[in-house]
């Protein structure tokens, strides 16, 4: 599981508002955060709330009340555990370890077995557009591209292929 560990909160949400952070309060949030070893489940809501008390207590500027710590732990406990499953999904392409090692998608691999003619698939994000585009390479030295809005319609074409 890869987690990024140089920080761990960025923004605050409460009442489905983002609470954009200066940077020096980023700062102290994580250092908090990673000097408590804090694991973000919900047993460790009473010490993220004393963290956020903290944190109240050093600042000027008030993004929320002391009675909302409470909601504001849970969604900082929310918005990890999201982070966490977004980061654990893997590449942006399809790769996977085969009989030959690690690579992407070639013909004689268990998706494509059925499609004759094609030598691979890769799949990426496209940095412009955000759209998510997919590669075939043909023996015939062609190639195809197709995007696609969600990666979901794009996983949905490449088992379908």
């Amino acid at each position: 599981m890869k987690i990024n560990n140089n920080s761990y909160v960025n923004h605050l949400y409460y009442d489905r508002c983002q609470i954009k952070l200066d940077s020096i309060e980023k700062v102290f949030l994580n250092k908090m955060l990673k000097e408590n070893s804090i694991k973000f489940v919900k047993s460790e809501i009473s010490l993220i709330e004393n963290i956020l008390l903290s944190f109240l207590e050093k600042t000027d500027v008030r993004y929320f009340r002391e009675n909302h710590v409470n909601e504001v732990a849970k969604n900082i406990i929310k918005s990890h555990k999201k982070k966490i499953i977004n980061e654990t999904v893997g590449p942006r392409n399809r790769q996977s370890v085969f009989k030959r090692g690690y690579g992407n998608i070639q013909k004689d691999d268990v998706l494509i077995r059925g499609n004759e003619g094609i030598v691979s698939i890769d799949n990426t994000i496209d940095p412009y557009t955000g759209s998510h585009v997919l590669y075939i390479e043909l023996e015939n030295n062609k190639t195809i591209t197709t995007t696609f809005k969600t990666e979901a319609e794009l996983n949905l074409y490449v088992q379908n292929l």
